[in-house]
Parts: C-alpha cells; structure tokens; sequence
C-alpha cells in the first residue's frame, strides 16, 4: 500500500464523493478493531470529524478529516510492518475507495419516495404506529413486486428511501424502535424494518445484481446508516448481512420464502 495512492484519492474527492469514501471506510476500519491496533483517541478523532463532516453537514472539516485519515494509514502501514495486521484488508478497503472517487455517485432514485413522504407526514401529526405500519406495508410489498420482476436499481432507490422514511419516523417516535437494538417483541414498525432487511438481503444475492451496483448501493446504504444512525454500530447488528454479499450472509436469503420475517409479513 502506497500512502501516495490513499492521499491522491482523498484529495481528489468533491463533497459528495467524501462522504461516500468516508462512510465506507469508518465501516472498513470498524471491521478490523482498529482502535485497539493504532490507538483508540485517533480513531476516535477520526469518527468524530466524520460525524462532523456528514451529519453536522460541516463541509470546513473535510481537510482535517482526510489529514487524520492518513495518519491512521500512516499507523496500520506500521503495523503491516511490525507484521501485527495482513495488508488484504487494507489494500481492499483501498480498491473501495479508488473505486467510489473514480465513477459518479449513483443515488439511485426513488419512485415511491412521494408516498413514504406522506407516510413520515401521518406518522408526525398522529400517534397512532397501527395507522403509519399500514401505510408503509403496501409500499413494501411493492418494492418486493420490482425485485422479483427484476427492477433491480429502481427497487434500490426505493429500499433506500424506505429505511430513510423508517429513520426519519424513529425520530419523530423514538419508542416505536425501541427494541431493534436491545431485542424483545417487536412493535409494528420494527417487524417491518426487518422484512424490509430480509428484502434487501435477498437483494444482495441475486444473480443479476452487478457487482458495481452492488458496491454502489453498500456505499449508499452506509452513508445512510452514517447519517441517520438507524441500524446502529454495525459491529453489533443484527442487520450487518445487508452489507455482506452472498456467499457471507449468516442465512439464506436467496428466496424470499425463504425469509421468516418476510413471509409472517405477507401472511
């Protein structure tokens, strides 16, 4: 790994770019325990100017962001040296990066997104979870209908925009999510959180998902999750198999019937 290669990228980046290369690599450095192999305070520095950069909407602390970025290079470089950590996991996580700086941004549009926006609306002016889960549940099962006829990217957009939708809802009506993280019997919107997951994961095993589009939507996905903090640490998720190909996920997804949730959902 060249630290010339990780700083032509960074400096190369617009906004838009960064904070998809970030997002991915907070995620990368997470996987590895990072902390505990180059010091946890400039890991933490890093977390906190990405937090900074992305959620604070801070374009000023990109610079810094990318200075602390490559002093943790600077450091895993060492380490690859001393032969404490493997260089695969660094070079991929580089291949990612060259990869996201060297395309334009895929967002993938959301043909339903009008829909769901009525459905945060009810969910803002009422309290009444029952009202918003049969709302969104058709919209789901719609999303479901463009994966299975093979609208693979218009059914990203319109994933992406639901868990989105599902964040914003969580902070209007923060109870209504109050077990996805600490487990016990789910509320309604929780049981739809999770078929939607189901939905996604089964995404991520079809045959005509690209690669590229794959990793595309991985980077969209973690710059959600960077944002809105919906599915938490993923260290820790239950829903970490959204961002796992295939031959990686904990259980079979390759068939929606095959899916628990989703099949309880569509009963």
């Amino acid at each position: 790994m060249e630290k010339n290669d990780v700083k032509k990228i960074l400096e190369g980046l617009d906004v838009a770019h960064a904070e998809m290369v970030h997002s991915c690599l907070c995620f990368d450095l997470i996987n590895v325990a990072l902390p505990e192999l180059v010091g946890r305070e400039m890991v933490e520095t890093y977390w906190e100017l990405c937090d900074q950069f992305i959620k604070g909407k801070d374009a000023s602390a990109l610079p810094k962001l990318n200075a602390v970025c490559l002093r943790i290079f600077d450091a895993i470089d060492k380490e690859i040296k001393d032969g404490n950590v493997t260089e695969h996991f660094v070079l991929e996580a580089v291949d990612r990066m060259r990869n996201l700086a060297g395309k334009p941004v895929c967002t993938f549009d959301a043909s339903l997104k009008q829909e769901m926006k009525a459905a945060w609306q009810k969910a803002k002016s009422d309290n009444d979870i029952d009202t918003v889960f049969h709302a969104l549940a058709p919209i789901l099962s719609r999303i479901a209908e463009q994966v299975e006829d093979g609208h693979i990217e218009a059914s990203i957009g319109n994933l992406l925009a639901l868990f989105s939708c599902l964040a914003n809802i969580k902070s209007e009506h923060e109870t209504w999510f109050e077990h996805m993280s600490h487990g016990g019997e789910m509320t309604d919107m929780e049981f739809l959180t999770d078929a939607a997951v189901e939905v996604y994961c089964h995404l991520r095993q079809r045959n005509d998902l690209s690669e590229g589009m794959g990793e595309d939507m991985d980077a969209q996905l973690l710059l959600l999750n960077q944002r809105t903090g919906f599915f938490g640490d993923w260290t820790m998720s239950n829903y970490a198999d959204m961002l796992c190909t295939g031959d990686n996920q904990s259980q079979d997804y390759s068939e929606l019937e095959n899916c628990e949730v989703w099949m309880d959902f569509v009963e």
